[in-house]
């Protein structure tokens, strides 16, 4: 036993197994949990998570208060932060006012915390050579994070290593920060209490969750993965998928543009305008306060919209294999499945489109939206 267990620290130490691997293959040996680290453990935001455990399992982080939809969570567990080799970099943020993250590969945590200075740490499941490290770089105003060294060596033949980042901003910096960019190729990323006039989160392959953002822009893109959203503020809010779906709650916008392809758009919040897009998801919103315009399409979905009673609005809809249905009293040429309709005064203006779907049309009572 004592063999088996040497073999299997071998081959985490060369890089030929990751650290949970190696804990599976130990806890068939018989072998106690072992920690396979001499870093710590980054610091969550004070008060913001719950540790849940029951016997046999490995903790879970979740955020406190579940007013939203389960996949709103938070990450629940990072291994490599539990287990990994740290490396750390510190820098006093004086004059930031750009920050540009690119990142290859593993997941990506990004947050506000009261300190003074700003914190990068790197986790690995393995040590790092000096050109695997991650790259930073700060000059007049402008903070660089590459996730390896410009020079180095391409891994041709080699084993890319496992890395997850954890980035924390104080709370100052935040104040004079105009531009926030965040490139992640394969990996989820998470953010919270981030604020920037312009503010982009990109994923390729993983999905996108923020909490507390704000800026006079903020977008937030990801090619194949989901976007959750809780409580963002933007001037402008944008949010895309391509094969996944898309999730905010209580946010406050100027306009909020939503696109997915195949996923569904879920929405609880307000924004003084709408314009929401899918190809092949269905679209639900739930707005609190009734707003001025709105466009909502889909080609194979149905659409719903749920405002509060307000002064009015005039309607324009067309499904081609469904039917149109509203809870709100309209005149106007009102067909089963093509019209135009009128409520109260007019006012705000909406237009609904689906070829393959019902439209519907509710009335958001005052428990309904003090739920949320």
């Amino acid at each position: 036993m004592e063999q088996g267990r040497e073999q299997v620290l071998n081959m985490l130490s060369e890089g030929k197994i990751s650290s949970e691997d190696a804990q599976r293959l130990l806890e068939a040996l018989g072998e106690p949990e072992e920690t396979f680290s001499t870093g710590q453990e980054p610091s969550t935001a004070e008060g913001a998570f719950e540790e849940e455990a029951s016997e046999g399992q490995a903790a879970a982080f979740v955020p406190k208060g579940q007013g939203m939809a389960q996949e709103m969570a938070a990450p629940r567990y990072f291994p490599l932060a539990r287990n990994g080799i740290s490396h750390e970099e510190s820098t006093a943020p004086e004059g930031l006012q750009t920050l540009v993250l690119n990142w290859v590969s593993g997941p990506v945590e990004l947050r506000c915390f009261e300190g003074e200075d700003l914190r990068i740490t790197e986790y690995s499941s393995r040590p790092l050579d000096e050109e695997e490290r991650m790259e930073v770089s700060f000059q007049s105003g402008v903070l660089e994070i590459g996730w390896r060294r410009r020079e180095a060596r391409p891994f041709f033949g080699r084993r890319m290593p496992e890395k997850h980042l954890v980035l924390e901003l104080p709370q100052g910096c935040l104040e004079n920060l105009k531009k926030l960019s965040c490139a992640l190729v394969s990996g989820s990323f998470y953010a919270w209490g981030i604020s920037a006039e312009d503010l982009e989160i990109r994923t390729v392959s993983g999905m996108i969750y923020g909490e507390s953002l704000s800026g006079e822009s903020v977008k937030l893109r990801s090619v194949s993965g989901k976007v959750t959203g809780r409580d963002l503020h933007a001037g402008r809010l944008e949010v895309s998928s391509t094969s996944g779906k898309a999730a905010l709650s209580g946010f406050e916008a100027g306009s909020l543009l939503t696109h997915t392809v195949s996923g569904k758009i879920e929405l609880q919040g307000n924004s003084e305008s709408f314009d929401l897009k899918s190809v092949s998801g269905a679209i639900s919103l739930d707005a609190f306060c009734c707003p001025r315009e709105g466009n909502f399409h889909t080609t194979s979905g149905k659409i719903r919209t749920a405002f509060p009673d307000n002064a009015g609005f005039s309607l324009e809809y067309h499904t081609s294999s469904g039917h149109f249905q509203s809870q709100y009293p309209l005149s106007g040429e009102l067909g089963r499945k093509r019209g135009t309709g009128v409520y109260g005064l007019g006012g705000a203006q909406f237009h609904y489109h689906t070829s393959s779907g019902a439209i519907c049309l509710e009335r958001l009572t005052v428990d309904s939206s003090a739920a949320f």
